[in-house]
């Protein structure tokens, strides 16, 4: 997480194990809370964590919503403006987190393409399996 944060240009978060069960029918990997800033990855045996590159990554596509979240905090302060670079990400970003109505959330079957489609998830869901085997193919 420290090299994946660094090249982001983000601080890494802290890393905390934890086992969750499933809720509702739904298991989750991890995720990752910009209120806390720690990025959670679920131990639980009937997770999607099961080896060394499935836990890598979930953590590699929950540090991506860290760093979605660290730009629009950017977006709100003022410091990217129309024309630099990260701009546009991060009013996407942004518009993707409203409340109600800007996310979908993947609790069901029938949910998960839309799901995976939106801005925030389409950047973590390819991040996390693309860095993963570039970092899988030099270990």
């Amino acid at each position: 997480m420290a090299a994946q944060s660094k090249r982001l240009g983000i601080a890494p978060p802290e890393i905390v194990a934890e086992y969750v069960p499933e809720q509702n029918g739904v298991i989750t990997g991890g995720d990752f809370s910009d209120k806390g800033g720690k990025l959670h990855i679920n131990m639980d045996p009937s997770s999607p964590v099961q080896d060394f590159a499935s836990a890598l990554n979930v953590a590699i596509h929950e540090n991506a919503h860290n760093y979605q979240a660290q730009l629009v905090q950017k977006l709100e302060a003022g410091k990217l403006k129309p024309g630099t670079p990260d701009y546009i990400q991060a009013t996407m970003f942004r518009v993707n987190e409203l409340e109600p109505g800007g996310y979908i959330p993947g609790e069901t079957a029938a949910g998960m393409p839309a799901y995976k489609k939106q801005p925030l998830e389409d950047h973590a869901w390819t991040t996390g399996p693309a860095t993963t085997a570039e970092i899988l193919k030099v270990l």
